[in-house]
């Protein structure tokens, strides 16, 4: 698991750009708040932000073309295999 956390005091353009080797597994990227991060990691139901979010991945380009909100976020690369 690859885990980034960053705060943005107002809402601004962000792109996350992730690119996986496709001949090794898929990732689940997920972007979600600092609330939902520790549901996560409690194993509860968690809210994340769609635009920013991809299940069984090898990459792409997220967010382009979409404003980011403000507060605290985190961003998971997980491998689950």
């Amino acid at each position: 698991m690859y885990l980034c956390q960053f705060s943005l005091s107002s809402d601004d353009w962000i792109v996350i750009d992730l690119d996986v080797d496709s001949t090794t597994d898929s990732v689940d990227l997920i972007t979600m708040s600092d609330l939902n991060y520790q549901k996560y990691e409690d194993g509860q139901d968690y809210v994340y932000l769609e635009d920013w979010t991809d299940f069984g991945t090898y990459g792409s380009q997220y967010g382009k073309n979409i404003e980011f909100p403000g507060g605290d976020w985190y961003v998971l690369v997980v491998n689950n295999v």
